[in-house]
């Protein structure tokens, strides 16, 4: 969690923050650290989405297939930036975008 601290701060969800009232938000929120491999869907269209996820490193593309089966590329997101936000807080049922 620590190794991650300045990426975290980058969030807009932290941003004026300090070190240790973000150290104190984390350690209460007990996030969970996933690596997901090069081309791996972490929420499929459709999929009900329960959790924020920030990007830690890499990248996270938002995808939507066409009606014609084609992806369309819908956001590109690297370190910092947050996903399945306005699905956790608007209740949403489920993802637009895989």
């Amino acid at each position: 969690m620590r190794s991650f601290l300045s990426v975290y701060q980058k969030a807009s969800l932290f941003q004026g923050i300090n070190d240790a009232e973000l150290t104190a938000i984390l350690e209460t929120l007990s996030p969970t650290v996933r690596e997901y491999p090069s081309g791996a869907t972490v929420y499929c269209q459709g999929e009900r989405v329960h959790s924020i996820g920030i990007v830690l490193s890499g990248t996270v593309q938002g995808v939507r297939n066409n009606f014609g089966g084609n992806e369309i590329l819908m956001a590109k997101m690297g370190p910092g930036d947050l996903f399945g936000e306005i699905l956790v807080c608007t209740q949403e049922l489920q993802s637009p975008v895989s």
